[in-house]
């Protein structure tokens, strides 16, 4: 598959998900998985100080999906952001920020760069992402660092970054890359057992 191809496969599972499915995580602290730590260094390490669901003013809450007939194991994370709702989606392969649309109505080039700079950690300190852009920011726009960088042949985050207007919505999806993995892990392989016991209500 090609990156759009990757990112429209988890955006529809994604939003298959009903809202209840997700499991809230009262304290996350106390969360017992290796997706715990795994998550909190990821968003230390692409997004930036002010955009990190663990920043404390952020105030964040946290849930997770494990798979099921939806075949990703996620973390939830929703807070506001410079006045504006941010829910990010993480499973073991990808975070992807969902942005709604910006107080002017619509998204523009001047308002998608704006949200990359806020959301995104700068590779170089001071310097904002290279995303090339196109002429028509029309739905189904997909933007890049790298567009013609194979995702699944990346070995670091930053090789490449996407963005993509979907529904009038902005997400940025974001790959967990290592040097040691060679293509994309199990997405249904995230969380440990104990968690697809899902407690009763």
């Amino acid at each position: 598959m090609n990156a759009s191809e990757i990112i429209e496969h988890w955006l529809q599972q994604i939003e298959r998900i009903p809202a209840g499915d997700f499991i809230a995580i009262a304290d996350f602290e106390t969360f017992n998985s290796g997706a715990r730590t795994e998550s909190m260094q990821w968003c230390e390490t692409m997004l930036s100080q002010a955009a990190n669901p663990y920043a404390p003013p952020n105030h964040a809450s946290h849930s997770y999906h494990p798979a099921g007939k939806i075949g990703l194991d996620l973390l939830h994370h929703a807070y506001v952001l410079d006045g504006s709702s941010v829910d990010i989606f993480e499973g073991v392969n990808f975070l992807i920020v969902r942005l709604p649309a910006p107080r002017t109505g619509a998204w523009d080039r001047a308002s998608i760069e704006a949200a990359a700079k806020l959301m995104l950690r700068a590779i170089n300190p001071g310097e904002t992402e290279a995303f090339h852009y196109p002429s028509n920011m029309a739905d189904g726009t997909l933007m890049s660092t790298a567009p013609m960088q194979d995702p699944f042949l990346t070995t670091s985050w930053f090789q490449r970054e996407d963005m993509l207007l979907h529904h009038g919505k902005l997400f940025i999806v974001l790959y967990k890359r290592q040097p040691a993995i060679v293509g994309f892990q199990n997405d249904a392989q995230w969380f440990e057992d104990e968690l697809r016991t899902v407690p009763k209500h």
